[in-house]
């Protein structure tokens, strides 16, 4: 279940830099207090200068010859697409009036110039005459809709985005992009903080110092889209944008969720504010999403409370809307839970090495990814959650993986060559597949994991062994003084553990697959019970587990709480490891 890299003490040894060291991380004093230096100028970027001069020349198009230049914008439906679009909008509503800005928004999680804003762009041209279309976080790979956009129409297209290219560069639209950039090394970087490098350009441009004031909202796109923090530059943005909370919505639901802004850091932002966000994007009725896009902008608007009929300002609206779409949320997926693991059951589908999840036509595709995740982790594995299409005649859906079984599950699907489109990231992403392509899936996922010699369970590499008696309140204090450090690809340290659980005693939330227990004062805790354990519980006494986790300290109403937050369960005896000894360090970030 586990590997052992490191045999240091932790209770006597400087355990910090043997977490370092076990993540690779080599220089120790960049990344626990990340500089100006590390990050890379905009120059470096592929077509920035391009990108400012066509920005330059439309818009000074509208200051001499008077009139109003109008640039169409598609909002792209994530936080990450959210936050790159609102910070270029305040930008271009600040500093240049006479360009009228147009949105549009997608009715569903989409991404990029979709077939229906496509024909919504080439409506609005036929209208007023477009001088821009800007796609910020999306359109690299959209080559057909840019070429009717910007062929047909006449109307160019600028992207700043970070996703890969699926055929290279287009040569139907100005792409500044990263992942296409051989002279800019920082491939961690969102489409937000390529959009801040955007408006770094357009500061030198034109002589202004406007850009530096998003870094809040760069740092939050960032953490949204699972951006690697052990990236010097990509580090530096997200702690530099933390430190100084500028936007008014993301103090108040801030102030909401996480309660104390001495205590706003990556790992609190990604679990306790961006879930609540992200309940809007993915359920959120459409005015909600306007104002989810207008509050990140910075729009200022009085409104009053249907509830409580008290007027409240626009980023008290929003928190309130997004605490209230996560919860909706939260019970239509405990819903499709319900059902899916009858069809789980039914067809002795966790048989399988993947979960392969087919749903009606009616299901909400919104829900596919977040229905996905929870899967993924109660079931260990990868799911992929998928709905016939019958405009494409293809099966299209969401693919979560789950770490402790592969960390390039796109890469590795990709290998199959069956399906049709596989986008985003390595364990997160969107895709498509043919009916016959879906029926050779299983089989094929089976072959190459043999062929590859993978068992379908990777062992989880652990920081640190405990004897029972060295996890105490002190421990789980001391390392939890390091919490603001960690972040997606910095993960935090974990700890295993061999103990007797009495499983009497182990509590299950009736809301949730969440369950709880108390050993020597810490509350063990494990947010999607693995089903096997649910089992147990059933069948009851004494159990003798090994646990691999982390610590932490919950605050709630002035207490503090020391916690073990569960990763992974082994049941029965003490499971194998791999000691240091027989363990190269170098190798193990490289599965």
């Amino acid at each position: 279940m586990y590997r052992l890299i490191s045999t240091s003490n932790i209770v006597t040894d400087d355990f910090l830099e043997v977490i370092l060291g076990n993540r690779g991380i080599r220089d120790k004093e960049s990344f626990l207090e990340p500089k100006a230096s590390n990050e890379i100028h905009y120059s470096n970027l592929h077509n920035m200068k391009e990108a400012v001069a066509l920005f330059k020349e439309i818009e000074n198009r509208g200051r001499v010859e008077g009139g109003k230049i109008r640039v169409a914008l598609i909002i792209d439906s994530d936080i990450d697409g959210n936050t790159s679009s609102a910070i270029l909008t305040s930008y271009i509503e600040t500093l240049f009036p006479h360009i009228e800005l147009i949105f549009l928004f997608h009715e569903g999680k989409q991404h990029g110039i979709t077939e229906d804003k496509m024909k919504e762009i080439v409506e609005l041209h036929k209208e007023i005459a477009l001088d821009l279309l800007i796609v910020a976080d999306a359109g690299t790979s959209d080559y057909r809709q840019q070429y009717l956009i910007s062929e047909e129409h006449e109307i160019p297209i600028l992207i700043l985005d970070h996703h890969e290219a699926e055929n290279g560069e287009s040569e139907f639209a100005l792409v500044v992009n990263n992942q296409l950039s051989d002279n800019y090394p920082n491939k961690a970087l969102s489409g937000v903080g390529i959009v801040y490098k955007f408006l770094q350009a357009l500061d030198d441009e034109y002589g202004y110092m406007e850009a530096e004031q998003y870094l809040d909202l760069v740092a939050l796109g960032n953490i949204a889209d699972s951006m690697d923090l052990k990236s010097p530059e990509t580090r530096y943005l997200v702690y530099e944008g933390l430190k100084n909370i500028r936007n008014e919505f993301l103090k108040e639901i801030i102030l909401k969720q996480i309660g104390d802004f001495k205590r706003v850091y990556p790992h609190t932002m990604a679990f306790g504010v961006i879930p609540k966000m992200n309940g809007i994007i993915r359920v959120g009725k459409p005015e909600e999403k306007v104002d989810l896009f207008n509050a990140f902008r910075g729009i200022e608007q009085a409104t009053v409370n249907p509830r409580t009929k008290k007027s409240e300002t626009l980023p008290q609206k929003v928190t309130r809307q997004c605490v209230n779409a996560h919860k909706r949320q939260k019970t239509m997926r405990e819903k499709w839970v319900v059902k899916i693991k009858e069809q789980i059951v039914e067809k002795n589908l966790h048989e399988n090495a993947f979960l392969l999840i087919e749903l009606e036509e009616s299901f909400d595709r919104d829900l596919g990814g977040y229905l996905a995740g929870a899967l993924a982790g109660e079931y260990r594995k990868p799911v992929l959650m998928l709905v016939w299409d019958s405009e494409i005649e293809r099966f299209s859906g969401s693919l979560r993986g789950y770490d402790g079984t592969m960390k390039n599950t796109k890469d590795f699907l990709e290998g199959l060559k069956l399906f049709d489109y596989l986008g985003g990231h390595q364990n997160a992403c969107g895709f498509k597949i043919s009916k016959d392509s879906l029926f050779s899936l299983n089989g094929a996922i089976n072959s190459a994991l043999e062929e590859q010699n993978l068992t379908g369970q990777q062992k989880i590499d652990v920081d640190f062994y405990l004897e029972d008696g060295q996890l105490t309140t002190e421990l789980v204090d001391e390392v939890y003084e390091h919490e603001y450090l960690w972040g997606k690809g910095a993960s935090k340290p974990l700890f295993a553990i061999d103990i007797e659980v009495d499983t009497n005693k182990i509590k299950k939330s009736s809301s949730s697959n969440m369950i709880e227990w108390y050993h020597n004062n810490i509350k063990f805790l494990q947010f999607t019970c693995d089903r096997r354990l649910l089992d147990l519980m059933e069948d009851g006494p004494i159990v003798k587990l090994t646990i691999v986790g982390s610590l932490s300290v919950n605050h709630f109403l002035g207490k503090s709480t020391p916690q073990f937050i569960i990763e992974d369960i082994a049941i029965g005896e003490k499971t194998e490891f791999t000691p240091i000894e027989e363990v190269k360090v170098d190798d193990l970030f490289n599965w």
